[in-house]
């Protein structure tokens, strides 16, 4: 990167910025702030392309101020530093701050460089591109017909949405929220989930975690992601995991995360802003970038269906 990136750090404890500012002043153009409001300043005034902040603050918790950042400066990557595990705030920073890693106190100091490094290029290399970016509200409408089934049939000419889930739970909260579009495909089985992958364009996985799939189908979708970066994901889940949760961002960079019961007016919304983003990333897959994800080494998935993830990638690769 031939341009030096300027980074805030925020934290109400100014011994961590001062560490974090001595780590990496060298490196970047450094700003500190150890209170929202005035991080927030210097995000108005400044171009800042890259923030990290703190979680547990006194006057503004970290979670309220990446969603403020998104508002005033939506190409800032957003970094959420945290050293307790609080799911519901881990929640609204996926849902609401769109954050690029959770990083955990106290860090590793290589851990995070590299992590700083890849949200900088990325800001970098899409900065111009993002806010150039635009998608016409008739391509970002969600229109589909949803009924129980397998293949639930729609306009084959549109990418489709693709729900896993062991039961047709899912299928029946989605069906009353979508109209004639977009195919919609329900599968129980990860091996009949590849068969439309390999066969369909998916824009979106609506996934459902359960504790008997629990590790199957967050390892999956932290593979899939690695492959088939355009892929928009949405999970449901009844299962209160914030370990979970932080890895699907940083492995996976899942796209929402609901809670069971899900509600329908957060599942269409967050079904609409799905496919607009993937509208907008196939348009420019170079802001594929600010959704790359850490490497994830699984353990529950079967050699045969990741070598099929594999095989899928360098073909998505290719075309």
């Amino acid at each position: 990167m031939s341009e030096k990136v300027n980074v805030l750090f925020l934290d109400d404890e100014s011994r961590i910025v001062n560490s974090l500012k001595s780590l990496f002043r060298r490196t970047y153009n450094v700003f500190t702030a150890t209170d929202g409001h005035q991080a927030l300043e210097i995000v108005k005034n400044n171009k800042i392309q890259v923030v990290v902040s703190d979680q547990r603050m006194p006057n503004m918790l970290g979670v309220e101020f990446l969603k403020k950042v998104k508002a005033v400066s939506p190409n800032t990557m957003r970094l959420l530093l945290t050293g307790y595990s609080d799911l519901d705030a881990i929640i609204d920073s996926i849902n609401d701050g769109e954050i690029f890693r959770f990083i955990s106190k106290p860090w590793d100091n290589n851990k995070i460089k590299e992590i700083l490094a890849s949200a900088a290029e990325a800001a970098l290399e899409t900065e111009q591109l993002y806010q150039q970016q635009t998608v016409t509200t008739a391509q970002a409408e969600v229109s589909t017909q949803a009924q129980t089934g397998q293949v639930i049939a729609g306009d084959a000419n549109t990418p489709a949405i693709l729900i896993i889930n062991k039961d047709s739970s899912l299928t029946t909260v989605v069906k009353d929220l979508i109209e004639d579009g977009n195919p919609v495909y329900y599968s129980p089985s990860l091996d009949d989930v590849m068969d439309i992958l390999e066969s369909e364009e998916v824009a979106v996985i609506i996934a459902g975690i359960g504790f008997e799939d629990k590790n199957s189908i967050t390892d999956f979708l932290k593979l899939l992601k690695q492959q088939h970066p355009l892929v928009m994901t949405i999970v449901a889940s009844d299962i209160r995991d914030a370990d979970m949760a932080i890895e699907l961002i940083n492995q996976g960079q899942i796209f929402r995360y609901l809670n069971k019961p899900v509600r329908k007016s957060m599942m269409k919304l967050s079904i609409k802003s799905a496919l607009r983003f993937y509208y907008q990333h196939k348009n420019e897959q170079k802001l594929l970038k600010r959704h790359q994800v850490e490497q994830s080494n699984t353990t529950s998935i079967p050699n045969k269906l990741l070598e099929r993830l594999r095989t899928l990638g360098r073909r998505l690769k290719a075309s």
